[in-house]
């Protein structure tokens, strides 16, 4: 061994090329360290002529083990943080995804949302499309994106192969072989719960090979996700044309439905219910029912229903409104949560007015009726005595006329001669209630019939100081009517006008057009006087025979004019206000086009005034 140098100097030396040599040694052990631990490293120092090699060896060895335990420890916190990384990414997406989806509206909506995530974040691809349906009925194609007709062809051909199937038995995501344009077809099964909802077909650029694992749990979840948001919007969708359904069943029901909570408040009326109330929907909804005009009664009935928990069936209810009253029939029902709590009441209605109208006419036909039977069978046997009693009575009364002591005789057989003929007016009404010979039909204008009836009555109207007004729709269709009958019902209503009018009274006879019913045309005259109106109690019983509040009336004249316009298929209706007058309406079928020839018109130089009377 050589020995060591002496000088201070020379240690100095010594000692800086030692320090120069370990500092490249470890210089480039770092570079190894960054590069390769395989990659030898050489220890050859030597100082002044001593070799320094196996000691640095040692050291050499433990620097690397120490350096090799860093590195692969920082390879695993990398990778952790990778990894970490990629989760935070996937939730990002799932949580962009889901908030999109939240103000998504429709399913085309969903599905462009969740088509632009997988394109954006997860893979490349072309054309798609969605099946939707379920495992029980199968799948149907529902839509298609960005296809071109190639992309059509295959979309048909994978359905054909029979992989929806297979995707819908392994509810995972499946990668296969596809022709064309894109090698590789992707099926993702959309799951809501453990129901597979949909498949979505994707045309990746990608090979089968390169759609990793990581890329199928990715596109899985996401789809999983929109199914939810797909199985939601489907519910929403159910809920809002069952919504719609019920909507159209209480605009398309003919009758009133009315509902109310269990304080009384209106929650629901239909349509026709508010045309029934002649009602507008502000006036009636959120208010409690009592406290709506008119309709207390149908509170109470819906009260009671609510108290008690049973159905009330067939009730009629009468509104009464001014002048005017409505029959309603109503049936109600409570209305039940959990089969047994009752949370209000349902009222479904019909407005029976029209209906107990005609009952009213069918009573006064049949009152007609026996009256016509009753005069057919015994006019002749009254009139027979009578022409006998007032034959002689007219004798006897012309012998007292001798006797100057028989005057107040002559004042009973006057008397008497007035009441025989009082009784064969009666008799004679009688015989026109029971006329049922076939009428003489000519096509008429009403204008001429209520003129010429003018005619008649303008003397007595302008003697009594009443005028006689018309107000005429010369455009009107014409009326096929008996002539002789239909002037018999005017005369009898301008006379009986005249008779309820005092003086400066006016009687005001109106002509129109309208339509009943289904569009059938009908001619309407209004015949309205001032006079003092008919009380309330008296206008039901105005058309039936005999009824007359005069002390000298038979009571058969609105009897006849009844008879009449019925024979006619015509209507007549009466409203009267006391104290400020009555109008009777009557209407006549329109006649049909091309029926009989019109009847002469009387000239126009012989009408009558449009005013008569003062």
């Amino acid at each position: 061994m050589s020995p060591l140098p002496q000088s201070t100097p020379s240690i100095s030396r010594s000692l800086a090329d030692i320090a120069r040599q370990i500092k490249a040694l470890f210089d480039e052990v770092d570079q190894v360290a960054r590069e390769d631990f395989s990659r030898p490293v050489s220890t050859d120092v030597r100082v002044s002529g001593f070799s320094l090699t196996e000691p640095l060896n040692v050291l050499l060895n433990q620097v690397r083990a120490r350096l090799v335990e860093k590195a692969e420890t920082a390879r695993l916190q990398q990778d952790a943080l990778d990894e970490l990384s990629k989760s935070r990414d996937e939730i990002e997406n799932l949580r962009s995804l889901s908030a999109a989806i939240a103000l998504a509206q429709t399913r085309d909506e969903i599905v462009e949302l969740l088509r632009s995530t997988i394109r954006d974040k997860v893979i490349p691809f072309g054309g798609s499309a969605l099946y939707q349906g379920s495992e029980e009925l199968g799948f149907t194609l529902t839509g298609a994106w960005d296809t071109t007709e190639a992309d059509a062809r295959e979309i048909d051909r994978q359905k054909t192969a029979g992989f929806l199937q297979w995707v819908i038995r392994a509810h995972t995501t499946i990668a296969m072989p596809a022709e064309g344009k894109y090698p590789t077809a992707v099926y993702v099964p959309m799951n809501a719960g453990n129901q597979v909802i949909g498949i979505l077909l994707l045309l990746t650029p990608r090979a089968v090979d390169e759609f990793t694992q990581s890329d199928q749990e990715r596109v899985q979840m996401l789809c999983s996700q929109a199914a939810v948001a797909l199985e939601n919007a489907r519910l929403v969708d159910q809920v809002l044309q069952m919504k719609q359904y019920n909507e159209n069943i209480l605009i398309s029901l003919t009758s009133g439905l009315l509902a109310v909570d269990l304080d009384g408040r209106v929650t629901t009326l239909n349509p026709s219910g508010l045309s029934i109330l002649n009602m507008a929907a502000p006036d009636i909804l959120g208010r409690q029912l009592s406290e709506v005009p008119r309709l207390d009664s149908f509170a109470r009935l819906l009260s009671d229903t609510i108290s008690t928990g049973q159905d009330r069936r067939n009730i009629e209810l009468e509104l009464n409104f001014g002048e005017h009253r409505q029959i309603l029939g109503v049936s109600a029902s409570p209305i039940l949560a959990d089969q047994d709590r009752v949370i209000g009441a349902l009222g479904i209605f019909t407005d029976l007015t029209p209906i107990k109208t005609l009952e009213l006419q069918v009573r006064r036909s049949d009152r007609l009726a026996v009256v016509g039977q009753l005069a057919a069978g015994a006019a002749h046997e009254i009139r027979n005595p009578l022409s006998a009693i007032r034959g002689n009575i007219q004798l006897l009364n012309r012998k007292l006329q001798k006797l100057p002591e028989a005057e107040p005789l002559l004042v009973k057989t006057k008397s008497i001669i007035e009441e025989v003929d009082r009784i064969n007016r009666i008799v004679a009404g009688m015989m026109d209630m029971s006329k049922d010979g076939a009428l003489q039909l000519a096509r008429v204008s009403i204008n001429k019939v209520v003129r010429d009836v003018g005619y008649i009555v303008e003397g007595n109207y302008k003697e009594a100081g009443v005028g006689l007004e018309f107000v005429l729709d010369e455009l009107l269709p014409d009326v096929q009517v008996d002539m002789a009958e239909m002037k018999q019902v005017f005369l009898n209503l301008y006379q009986n006008a005249l008779q309820a009018m005092s003086t400066n009274g006016k009687l005001m006879v109106t002509t129109s057009r309208t339509v009943v019913g289904e569009g059938k045309d009908f001619v309407q005259v209004l015949v309205a006087d001032t006079g003092a109106g008919i009380d309330e109690k008296h206008v039901e019983k105005i058309f039936a025979p005999f009824f007359t509040t005069k002390s000298d009336g038979t009571g058969l004249g609105l009897s006849i004019v009844h008879r009449i316009v019925e024979e006619h298929k015509g209507r007549i209706t009466v409203e009267s206000v006391v104290g400020k007058g009555t109008t009777f309406k009557v209407l006549l079928p329109a006649a049909p086009a091309g029926s009989a020839p019109p009847a002469p018109q009387v000239p126009a130089s012989q009408t009558p005034a449009e005013t008569a009377g003062g």
